[in-house]
């Protein structure tokens, strides 16, 4: 079905179809929509925080401090290359094989993703359009309730973390999410497919979703395969 958003009447059919898979930008830092997910997912130990704001979120960086665009820009090859800590870049740019240090078996690619859940992707022109903001981020939880007038979101509006037209700000409506109940299913860079709980510790996610992070998954993660 094709969804779209209507200033009078809200989210409305419409004539652009949107995919329910969409490529990992990381652990990017995302543009927080005026409110810090580190306020419900806790503030990363990897990064300094500036006036109650982590370092990585204001304005860029991820999960790990390890440098990474806002919201996953890329500009020219290096400075995406160095600056995103996903497989993907918002614009222009995927990593090489060589790039993906942690191996592809631990690394997401593409995951589960509600694009009409999201202020961004229902308002502008297009998933690859230069100012789209299709690609998912494991910076917000999976799952996290942002989707209009489903149970949650009522929540989610009085924490901030969703507009007042009811569709997550563009931190956390960039978030992998499903109508799977428990969690979504994910494509790792070696091409296998997993589920993954909605439980997932945080930190595990993020070294998931980073790249380049270093860090050992372990052996047991709550993922379901």
């Amino acid at each position: 079905m094709a969804l779209g958003w209507d200033n009078n009447s809200g989210l409305v059919q419409g004539t652009r179809f949107l995919s329910n898979y969409a490529p990992c930008l990381g652990a990017q830092a995302n543009n927080p929509g005026g409110t810090n997910i580190a306020a419900l997912v806790g503030v990363s130990p990897y990064t300094p925080t500036v006036g109650g704001w982590q370092q990585s979120q204001i304005p860029l960086g991820s999960w790990f401090g390890t440098g990474g665009r806002q919201q996953g820009w890329g500009y020219h090859d290096q400075d995406a290359t160095q600056n995103n800590s996903g497989i993907f870049a918002t614009v222009f740019w995927s990593a090489r094989f060589q790039d993906i240090s942690d191996g592809t078996s631990s690394t997401i690619a593409f995951g589960e993703y509600r694009p009409w859940c999201s202020t961004w992707n229902v308002t502008r022109d297009g998933f690859w359009g230069a100012n789209s903001y299709w690609p998912g981020s494991t910076a917000a939880p999976i799952n996290m309730p942002v989707c209009y007038q489903e149970q949650g979101s009522l929540q989610m509006v009085s924490l901030g973390f969703m507009s007042n037209t009811y569709l997550g700000n563009n931190g956390q409506g960039e978030g992998f999410k499903s109508q799977h109940p428990g969690g979504a299913l994910f494509v790792m860079a070696d091409a296998s497919v997993h589920f993954f709980n909605e439980t997932i510790n945080y930190e595990i996610y993020q070294r998931l979703g980073d790249r380049r992070d270093a860090r050992d998954i372990g052996t047991d993660f709550g993922v379901s395969y």
